[in-house]
């Protein structure tokens, strides 16, 4: 089960992580804010407070929040934020899936494989041998 998430800024120029947080929450959507802030508080600590005020900031759609838009506006941040719908208006995502791979897996079954009791291994349809690892495993059924 998740119980936190990492979150981590960038530098547009280089793409160097300037500012990571661990956050006890599942999803980001609130987290952009406490980001920048935690990025200001690191140059400040540094000698470079204000250096990042006229910064652009830019999150993908897992950002986008209400609260967090209103947090954007009321600290006068410029940031672009995907919201959840994007792709439904965007005309370059339209049509039957284009923009995915055809998968290649393939799905195995039971009868792909030879159970050897003796040594509690299995051989994979590749020719690899599979040890036995799990107390829960059904063998031949």
């Amino acid at each position: 089960m998740q119980g936190y998430i990492g979150v981590a800024a960038v530098d547009g120029a280089h793409q160097v992580i300037v500012e990571a947080q661990a956050h006890g929450s599942p999803q980001d959507h609130d987290l952009l804010k406490p980001v920048i802030d935690g990025l200001r508080g690191h140059l400040a600590a540094i000698g470079e407070a204000g250096s990042a005020d006229g910064a652009a900031y830019l999150a993908d759609a897992g950002y986008h929040s209400e609260r967090g838009l209103k947090a954007l506006a009321e600290d006068g941040i410029d940031g672009y934020i995907a919201d959840g719908q994007m792709r439904q208006r965007d005309p370059r995502y339209a049509g039957p899936s284009v923009h995915k791979r055809p998968s290649t897996a393939k799905t195995f079954l039971p009868r792909d494989f030879t159970f050897d009791p003796e040594n509690g291994t299995c051989l994979c349809p590749a020719g690899k041998s599979l040890k036995l690892n799990s107390a829960n495993a059904i063998i031949n059924g």
